[in-house]
C-alpha cells in the first residue's frame, strides 16, 4: 500500500520499508530517500514569509542561499495539505524514518543502559523492540511496545582514547563483560588500526578498491559478548575474513587455552596480520595461524570449529562454514538482506545470524539484529 501526502511542494510517499520525497523543482521532479540523516533543502526557494507561514517553528542554518532542515520529522506535522487520506500519517512516517525496523537505540532503566533492537512502527507510533541480550539464549530476548521517546541514540562515538571508547561502550550497553573490557585493553586497536583505532566505526585498513577495513568497536565487542559463554571450554576457533588480525587476536586472549586459526581472502593482508601479531603479542602468535584461503570454503583441515565468527557478509547461509561447526559450537555470520548499508558505501545490510549446532548435529538458527559488514569476495559461490 502507499501512503501520500501532497502540498504544492512536497510529495511525501511511503512504499514497504522505503520512504521518498519527490520535490518539484522548476519543470523536474526529484526523488531523494529522507532520513534524520538527510535535510530538506526546497526551501531555499522560498520566500521568508512562505517559509514561516508554512512552518511556524522550523529550525533551520543556512549556507548561502541554502536551508537545512534541523528537524525535518518535526516539520512534516506543519506542511499545508491539498489532498490527505485518513490513513495518511505525516508524524508516522516522520517516526519510521528516525526508528527503522533493524536500527539499535538505548534503553535506560533504572539508570543501567540496554541495548535493544527496533522490530516494527505501529500505527499509533508505538514501537516494538526487542532486548539485545547476549549472554542468555537468542530465542529467550524478550520483545514489547513502547514509546519512542523513552529510547536514546546510540551515536557513533569519535573517541581519542581506548578510554573513551569503553566509556561509550558501556554507555551504550554494548560492553558489559570484564573479561571482554581485559581483552580489549589488553589487544590495543591502535596497532591493527591505521588511522583513528578508536574511533566506533569500520576504518579502512588497504585494498579500498574492495572496501577493506577493520569492523567497528561495537560490531568486535559484540560479538565477543555473544560468545563469552563459549570461550572457557572453546578447543578450536577460527576466524574468517580476518583481514587486520585484530579480533583472530582477540578470540586467542579470550580463549587462551584454544587453538585459533584466521582465514583471510587476501594474501598482503595475511601476511600484515601475521606480522603484526608477531610483533606486538609474540606470546599470543605461538598457538595462532593466520593462512590465505576462501573464507566461506572454512579450513576443513582443521575441523570442527567451537567457535567460528565470520567479519563479512554472506549472501546464503554458509554450509560449508556450518559443516564445520563442531556440536556444541557457536557460528557468528552476517547473511545479506541484498541491500545497500544506510550508513556505509562499502558495506551490505544484513542479519546477524547466530548458528548453533546441537549435541545431535542439528542447528538452531537465530536471526539476531540488522548489521552492515563489506561483502563476501567469493560472492556466496560455497
Amino acid at each position: 500500500m502507499t501512503n501520500s501526502v501532497h502540498s504544492s511542494l512536497l510529495k511525501i510517499s511511503t512504499e514497504g520499508p522505503f520512504h521518498y520525497a519527490t520535490i518539484k523543482e522548476r519543470e523536474e521532479e526529484k526523488e531523494c530517500p529522507l532520513t534524520p540523516n538527510r535535510t530538506l533543502r526546497y526551501f531555499s526557494r522560498l520566500s521568508d514569509s512562505e517559509k514561516q507561514r508554512l512552518i511556524p517553528d522550523l529550525q533551520v542554518t543556512q549556507q548561502g542561499k541554502q536551508y537545512y532542515l534541523k528537524r525535518p520529522h518535526n516539520a512534516f506535522q506543519e506542511l499545508p495539505q491539498t489532498k490527505r487520506r485518513k490513513e495518511n500519517n505525516v508524524h508516522l512516517i516522520a517516526t519510521q524514518q528516525q526508528f527503522r525496523p533493524g536500527c539499535w537505540r538505548v534503553l535506560p532503566i533504572n539508570g543501567i543502559p540496554f541495548l535493544v533492537t527496533i522490530l516494527s512502527v505501529a500505527p499509533n507510533e508505538k514501537l516494538e523492540i526487542k532486548f539485545i541480550e547476549p549472554h542468555t539464549a537468542p530465542d529467550s530476548w524478550k520483545s514489547f511496545p513502547i514509546s519512542p521517546h523513552n529510547l536514546q541514540a546510540t551515536k557513533i562515538s569519535t573517541s581519542e582514547t581506548l578510554d573513551e571508547l569503553i566509556v561509550n561502550l558501556k554507555r551504550t550497553g554494548i560492553l558489559s563483560s570484564s573479561n571482554v573490557e581485559t581483552g580489549l585493553r589488553s589487544i590495543d586497536r591502535v596497532h591493527f588500526c591505521p588511522e583513528n583505532p578508536y574511533h566506533d566505526c569500520a576504518v579502512d585498513i588497504g585494498k579500498k578498491e574492495y572496501g577493506m577495513c577493520i569492523s567497528s568497536p561495537h560490531m568486535h565487542v559484540l560479538g565477543a559478548e555473544l560468545l563469552t559463554g563459549h570461550f572457557e571450554a572453546a578447543k578450536k576457533c577460527l576466524d574468517v575474513g580476518s583481514g587486520s588480525g585484530f579480533f583472530t587476536a582477540f578470540m586467542q586472549h579470550l580463549a587462551p587455552q584454544a587453538q585459533v586459526w584466521g582465514i583471510e581472502y587476501f594474501s598482503d593482508l595475511v601476511e600484515t596480520s601475521t606480522n603484526t601479531i608477531q610483533e606486538h603479542y609474540p606470546s599470543l602468535f605461538q598457538k595462532m595461524k593466520i593462512l590465505q584461503g576462501d573464507g566461506e570454503k572454512g579450513l576443513l583441515a582443521e575441523a570442527p570449529f567451537d567457535i567460528i565468527y565470520v567479519g563479512f557478509m554472506c549472501k546464503k547461509d554458509p554450509e560449508a562454514l556450518l559443516s564445520q561447526l563442531a556440536p556444541g559450537g557457536r557460528m557468528l555470520c552476517p547473511i545479506s538482506l541484498n541491500q545497500h548499508s544506510y550508513y556505509d558505501p562499502r558495506c551490505e545490510r544484513g542479519n546477524y545470524v547466530c548458528f548453533d549446532k546441537e549435541l545431535d548435529g542439528s542447528i538452531k538458527r537465530s536471526e539476531l539484529f540488522v548489521c552492515s559488514f563489506v561483502p563476501s569476495q567469493t560472492q556466496g559461490t560455497s
